[in-house]
């Protein structure tokens, strides 16, 4: 009554019928292995990029052991510890109990379907955590407190109630992510204070300058999608705002506009599968290829952008 999951090439499985009492599963019966089959789509992000998965010791760092790995409509051959990951891969995972515990999970995968909630709250706890969520939001709106600090307060009475466990905590904390924002915070301060931000903002005037506080918008935007091609939506809205913001000084109007474009514009990238996850997610299932999203993504991105200048001005003044 022993399960084996099969890792290998498929084409080997046929040979597995010739031991005596060995039979494959019958597909109703693959419900027994759904519980432990995770899929996973690799972040661009990933450490793992360029590496096996037999040098990584994946098994003994995630509790999990690959048993299949696709690459679009690249057909992979070999030994599958052998394979030499790529951003976009797709893995299907044969997991243990302590994967969902591990801290870095979120640094390496994007979930095709997320796991399995370990604890619940009873009605009684939600209507608890909310009441506690919605009590910190008046206290913030009515001045009584700040929201950082009411939000501080609200998290630890989770902790203190058994909302939250500190496991939860750290796994839901992205550290990276705050180290990344912090550091973009801190260029961008640097860019003040060093004038390359005035700089840029002449660059932009000089070419712009002709059409207007509308073509400096569209020349910010612009800018700003193309920086978001390389890197994360937060570290570009950090590095543009103060682009955005000297170039409307040095115009004498109103930032708002200049600011809002860079919100939109940050989170725009249509051409390249790689710095936002859904794109990526994806990249691998669906068989596409990078000339896809240039295909698809630059008509979309022309009138993305061109419905965001034009409405952007008439909804936020200069």
């Amino acid at each position: 009554e022993d399960i084996l999951v099969f890792v290998g090439e498929v084409s080997q499985i046929k040979d597995i019928e010739k031991f005596d009492r060995l039979q494959v599963f019958e597909e109703e019966n693959w419900k027994i292995l759904e519980k432990n089959l995770v899929e996973v789509i690799l972040s661009h992000n990933s450490t793992l990029i360029g590496k096996s998965i037999k040098e990584v010791n994946f098994r003994a760092r995630f509790d999990a052991v690959a048993v299949a790995v696709k690459r679009g409509e690249q057909k992979l051959s070999g030994k599958i510890g052998s394979i030499k990951l790529q951003p976009g891969d797709s893995l299907v995972l044969a997991v243990g109990t302590d994967f969902g515990k591990k801290e870095d999970l979120s640094s390496h995968f994007y979930f095709v379907h997320p796991l399995p909630v370990a604890k619940k709250l009873n009605v009684q706890q939600s209507l608890g955590a909310i009441s506690l969520f919605l009590i910190a939001i008046i206290l913030s709106a009515t001045g009584v407190i700040s929201l950082v600090k009411s939000l501080m307060i609200v998290l630890f009475s989770y902790f203190l109630l058994g909302f939250l466990s500190l496991e939860e905590i750290k796994e839901n904390l992205h550290f990276e992510l705050i180290a990344l924002i912090g550091s973009a915070i801190g260029v961008a301060e640097v860019m003040i204070h060093s004038g390359a931000a005035q700089t840029i903002a002449n660059l932009i005037l000089s070419v712009f300058n002709s059409f207007g506080p509308w073509g400096n918008l569209i020349g910010v935007f612009l800018l700003t999608q193309v920086l978001t091609l390389f890197i994360t939506n937060n570290a570009t809205a950090a590095l543009s705002f103060p682009i955005a913001y000297t170039t409307a000084l040095s115009l004498g109007v109103n930032p708002l506009p200049f600011i809002m474009v860079i919100a939109y514009g940050s989170s725009s990238n249509f051409l390249t599968p790689y710095s936002y996850q859904t794109n990526l997610m994806i990249y691998g299932p669906g068989n596409y290829r990078f000339h896809h999203y240039l295909k698809t993504g630059l008509p979309l991105a022309l009138i993305y952008g061109i419905i965001v200048c034009t409405l952007v001005p008439l909804f936020f003044h200069f």
